[in-house]
């Protein structure tokens, strides 16, 4: 046999268990065939166990003091353990208990459609997706979005270098398909960057611009609400700044009272 054969063969019994398949080039005498069934079902189980006994211990360290008194759906919670039993990756793991904890405090916030699509995100997807909402502002409402593109990536490169996802994002569904447009005239519309707000106010010049926006869907919407990253020190005002003098649209930041 060789060398790659040897090397796919001992991934194969880390994934399913050792004698839990019998593989062309085996010394030893096979296990019987329902043996070998046995084998990587525990196998497999014993992981899957693992992995939920986990994500619920990291859930445990997640959930607000205040929450509804409404109990998660059983078939929500079905769907989530289904999926949720095959994450491994402790990053993943910490993501799915932020989900679970937040589904738990405010029952019905995620759908069972969102899980789906968080199933099949591989790492480097939720990695970028996740330092992608660091670049996010906020309507009122709370619904996140980005603005105008071409400004939002050159600031983005300030701060992080690799490719722009925000095309790859939309393709996966995370991102509306079409664009709004913010206008310099809506004065008294506030944003949100963080713990900042914004407000739109009289531009500069004589008469007000218009700046585009790109929403979040609402599996993106829901996904964002599980990220946890810090604001970039300097970047809403750069933009802001340059929104203002590009686009024509005056933001000013809100001075907010303490409560």
């Amino acid at each position: 046999m060789s060398e790659l054969w040897i090397t796919l063969a001992e991934a194969t019994a880390s994934v399913l268990g050792e004698g839990a398949c019998q593989l062309p080039g085996d010394a030893a005498e096979a296990a019987a065939f329902e043996a070998r069934v046995a084998a990587r079902t525990a196998h497999r189980e014993a992981k899957r166990q693992r992995n939920i006994e986990r994500i619920l211990e990291l859930t445990a360290a997640e959930l607000p003091q205040y929450a509804s008194q409404e109990p998660v759906r059983a078939d929500w919670l079905e769907t989530f353990f289904r999926l949720a039993q095959d994450v491994g990756e402790p990053e993943a793991q910490e993501f799915w208990a932020r989900v679970l904890a937040k589904e738990t405090a405010a029952p019905g916030f995620y759908s069972q459609r969102t899980l789906a699509c968080l199933s099949q995100m591989e790492a480097w997807e939720l990695s970028g997706f996740s330092e992608y909402c660091a670049f996010v502002f906020a309507f009122e409402s709370g619904w996140r979005f980005l603005f105008d593109e071409s400004l939002t990536r050159q600031e983005m490169w300030s701060y992080v270098r690799g490719n722009d996802l925000t095309q790859h994002f939309i393709g996966i569904g995370l991102l509306s398909l079409e664009t709004g447009v913010l206008s310099g005239s809506s004065r008294g519309l506030r944003v949100n960057y963080f713990d900042r707000v914004y407000e739109v106010a009289k531009p500069a010049g004589e008469e007000p611009g218009s700046v585009s926006y790109r929403k979040f869907s609402v599996i993106g919407h829901q996904l964002a609400a599980a990220v946890r990253v810090k604001p970039f020190n300097g970047y809403a005002r750069n933009l802001i700044k340059r929104i203002g003098d590009e686009r024509g649209v005056a933001l000013a930041q809100v001075e907010l009272q303490p409560q």
